[in-house]
């Protein structure tokens, strides 16, 4: 075995990212001195590369998905992937893409998201909506800022305030069977 320091091309994302491993340990033929890249290996190239890209690691998302409450087929139905997906994320088989790291740390710091993403409470609104228009369609905002500021202003409260309240209900509901998910409540 022999420590040396690497400099990795590794194409991630459709972008080819070059890093330095500082300390990478792996096994070197002492006869003619060829590197041999095992799965250890493998495993320290996988973490420099989520530490360079800052990506979430295996255990960061485990623990994610256990604060929120959720198994691991529930949270995989709600970010829209398969369930070996996340296996593979787990077992390092695979790395997340940002897009996906960036879900997944919205999806563990905002409950909002995740009952958004909740496919039987799912508003088919969503992807026409502007959070900055208080849910309302670009059309409907473009009237709206026609109207006076107080109006439009009164129209984003009633609005948001009547999605906090449908949030709030079902975390109430999810709240009475036990589960633990959702406990922190809107105000």
């Amino acid at each position: 075995m022999a420590t040396t320091e690497y400099k990795a091309e590794v194409r991630h994302d459709g972008r080819l990212h070059t890093f330095t491993i500082s300390n990478l340990e792996l096994p070197v033929c002492q006869a003619c001195g060829e590197r041999v890249f095992t799965e250890k290996v493998d495993t320290q190239f996988n973490d420099a590369l989520r530490a360079h890209l800052n990506l979430l690691t295996p255990a960061q998302i485990r623990d994610g998905i256990k604060r929120v409450g959720m198994s691991q087929k529930c949270a995989a139905e709600r970010l829209g992937i398969a369930e070996a997906t996340l296996s593979r994320w787990f077992n390092e088989t695979q790395i997340q893409s940002r897009a996906m790291d960036n879900l997944l740390r919205g999806f563990f710091a905002f409950p909002q998201l995740r009952i958004a993403l909740c496919a039987e409470s799912r508003d088919p609104r969503l992807e026409l909506s502007d959070a900055s228009s208080g849910g309302h369609s670009r059309a409907a905002s473009n009237r709206t800022k026609q109207r006076s500021q107080s109006a439009a202003d009164a129209l984003w409260l009633d609005d948001w305030n009547g999605r906090r309240e449908a949030c709030r209900q079902v975390q109430e509901l999810v709240h009475s069977t036990g589960s633990t998910w959702g406990s922190t409540l809107i105000t």
